[in-house]
């Protein structure tokens, strides 16, 4: 009998502590969301990548109200690459 009444005393924890949980997690979603709707900025940075024995900049782009990435490789760098590349696929 002490067995099972420990047992349902373990079980009304683990209820408990479930629902504390819950309740977090549904009070960080109210304000991310509110967080997100607040804020339209994107936020923006450099980096660099390493391609082959090149050194690319990089432009990184992070826009919360879509949780999205974006990096852009500047177009004057594609357009050197692809001059190089053309040129050592003539010789």
């Amino acid at each position: 009998m002490r067995d099972l009444q420990a047992k349902c005393s373990q079980f009304e924890e683990l209820a408990n502590e479930s629902l504390m949980w819950k309740e977090k997690y549904i009070r960080l979603l109210k304000e991310l969301r509110n967080s997100k709707s607040n804020e339209m900025n994107i936020i923006k940075g450099k980096t660099e990548i390493e391609f082959g024995s090149e050194i690319l900049p990089l432009t990184v782009e992070y826009n919360p109200q879509t949780d999205q990435f974006s990096a852009r490789i500047p177009h004057e760098v594609i357009e050197r690459l692809s001059r190089a590349t053309t040129s050592m696929m003539k010789d």
